[in-house]
């Protein structure tokens, strides 16, 4: 696996951090989740729903979260308190030893617990330092907190998302924690590559922001904010919703050479098309008169029938399908998209990385892990603690063992 020589100490919690740390996981990564000993992760809790381990009994033990399953597979869990002097010194002793440090702690908290970047540059130089806020380490806004809906509405994306005549939306699943997280480790590999420990300071915000793309560059451009436009594209078209006879169906035209094809078989009249939509500058100048076409073509047949006579003309098309119905489709059972694990009733949504060579194999992840499941095998292994030594730690509670 690429990063089989790496470790990463991982002090995040809830989707962003742990995000990333899963990423570098599945890709070889040995992954450190440090915990707090009482509670763990707060998404432990985000539930229902649970999996559930059924015994032999008929009794039933919940496993975890589903969403605490979203992100944490592949990794080792710690669990300790960090408010204590020892639980410190484990995680200034295991920063001796990693790689990568991760965490998004509140803007002041890593320097109260004295486990800030400054204090651990100065025990590894070469480690590289991942902090994730809600609106970055600088600036002043530094002290707000963030979550990924906050993050939505501050960065103009929920202005942009829903139907022109309707409230601004958020996206279905939280998406800016998502694209946080693959900035984080977008930045994490760059410093592993460079061998240059530093500190990456990403923030929901920003990646918000950033992913705005042409929606940013539209305003930049003009000085003029999007609006919302439903399902259409402010930049293409057709590029939209479409009502067939028994459902939505989706057209993602984007040059006119795929345009040209499906005015052919719509059977549109060539003089028309050569004067409104020739171009995709015409076709959004008379977008209006262009949706009433094809809605009336389309509306004649189901969408199985444009589904298979659009792709077999190379016109990309596809169905609006629910979660259930996505995991049915075809792509995502060739392509290993559910990973199961051994003695475990999770299933979670596999990695899209597909690699010819090292490849990310699902045999070799293992189940998201209970609340201190490795404490007392990182004690022991990594740092060399005797079993007297975890069970004193253990009595004082500064750590947790589930063995």
């Amino acid at each position: 696996m690429p990063l089989s020589n790496l470790t990463i100490l991982d002090l995040s919690r809830v989707l962003a951090g742990p995000f990333a740390s899963q990423n570098l996981a599945d890709l070889g990564a040995t992954v450190l989740k440090v915990e707090h000993v009482d509670s763990g992760d707060d998404t432990r809790y985000w539930g229902p729903p649970f999996w559930e381990k059924c015994h032999s009994d008929q009794s039933k033990e919940i496993e975890c979260s589903a969403y605490f399953a979203t992100c944490n597979r592949s990794k080792k869990s710690i669990a300790l308190d960090l408010k204590t002097d020892q639980g410190r010194e484990i995680i200034y002793e295991l920063a001796k030893k990693s790689h990568v440090l991760l965490e998004n702690f509140s803007t002041g908290v890593t320097e109260r617990l004295h486990i800030d970047y400054g204090t651990m540059h100065k025990l590894n130089p070469e480690l590289v330092y991942a902090s994730i806020s809600g609106f970055g380490r600088t600036g002043e806004y530094k002290n707000r907190p963030g979550y990924d809906f906050l993050a939505q509405g501050a960065s103009g994306m929920m202005h942009l998302t829903g139907e022109p005549d309707r409230e601004p939306q958020k996206i279905g699943m939280a998406l800016v924690d998502v694209l946080t997280g693959m900035y984080v480790t977008q930045g994490v590999l760059a410093s592993l590559i460079a061998k240059k420990g530093q500190f990456i300071d990403v923030s929901l915000f920003d990646s918000a922001l950033a992913s705005l793309v042409n929606q940013a560059q539209n305003y930049l451009s003009t000085g003029k904010s999007p609006k919302r436009l439903g399902n259409e594209h402010p930049n293409i078209a057709p590029y939209e919703l479409f009502e067939c006879r028994d459902g939505p169906l989706i057209i993602t035209v984007g040059n006119d050479h795929q345009f040209n094809k499906l005015a052919k078989f719509l059977g549109m009249d060539p003089l028309e098309v050569k004067d409104k939509f020739a171009t995709n500058k015409l076709r959004l100048e008379h977008r209006p008169q262009l949706k009433d076409i094809i809605h009336t073509s389309f509306v004649q047949h189901d969408r199985a029938h444009w589904i298979k006579h659009l792709n077999d003309l190379g016109i990309p098309c596809g169905p609006v399908n629910n979660v259930a119905e996505a995991f049915a489709e075809q792509p995502a059972i060739d392509r290993d998209m559910v990973w199961s694990f051994k003695d475990s009733p999770v299933k979670v949504v596999g990695n899209p990385i597909k690699f010819s060579e090292t490849k990310i194999d699902s045999r070799n992840a293992t189940p998201p892990p209970r609340l201190g499941q490795h404490t007392h095998e990182i004690l022991s292994g990594v740092l060399e603690y005797s079993d007297e030594q975890i069970l004193a730690l253990e009595r004082k509670h500064v750590i947790r063992c589930d063995r």
